[in-house]
């Protein structure tokens, strides 16, 4: 299911690309927190100290890329947002 969502995540980002720059690095550290959150519903074991450095990665990430001016802050928030939400609902759906 990883590889699929992962495959997914890449065309929506192709396809965003084409009309908005969004971030990608947001877009696949989203998506990797998404893996870690489900990974610890799923096999129920506490990956609560992995989430959170996951989350605190995706900060250090997003402030990054607005301080470089690589990305503007909505740009970094739809990457995230993307990546996370979208698998999570993907991984969420395929596992019910």
């Amino acid at each position: 299911f990883y590889l699929i969502g992962a495959t997914l995540l890449v065309l929506m980002s192709l396809i965003v690309s084409f009309y908005w720059k969004i971030s990608l690095h947001m877009v696949s550290i989203g998506g990797f927190t998404a893996i870690m959150i489900i990974t610890s519903l799923i096999l129920r074991i506490d990956l609560s100290w992995l989430i959170a450095a996951s989350f605190l990665a995706s900060g250090f990430t997003g402030a990054s890329r607005i301080y470089l001016g690589a990305h503007s802050p909505l740009q970094v928030y739809a990457g995230y947002i993307m990546g996370l939400g979208s698998m999570l609902l993907l991984l969420l759906y395929m596992n019910i």
